[in-house]
């Protein structure tokens, strides 16, 4: 994304999921003002408004124990990160991913 903004000057808001699962109200926030929206506090309360499946349910995934593991690369060994940046070069660069994923090692 950021080199596409840099050569064909599209506008563009860069959104992690860390930084999201982090602190959902100021990501979505910003989000919303880069796209000119309003910001409504019941947009974050999804609970109760999707079927109950999947991750959208918050007491499944309650109830499941899952626990969140953005960060968790930061503990791992460079030769594990080596391995994760070979097997998935291609993926990430048909994303245009490429240089974005290096640079969070």
């Amino acid at each position: 994304m950021r080199q596409l903004a840099r050569i064909g000057g599209i506008q563009s808001v860069e959104l992690t999921y860390e930084d999201l699962t982090k602190n959902p109200e100021a990501e979505v926030k910003r989000v919303l003002s880069f796209l000119g929206e309003r910001w409504e506090p019941d947009m974050l309360e999804l609970v109760g408004q999707l079927p109950a499946t999947g991750f959208a349910d918050r007491a499944g995934v309650m109830s499941r124990r899952i626990t969140p593991s953005t960060g968790a690369y930061r503990s791992w060994s460079q030769e594990t990160i080596d391995a994760v940046l070979t097997e998935t070069a291609e993926f990430r660069s048909g994303l245009g991913y490429l240089g974005a994923w290096v640079s969070i090692f």
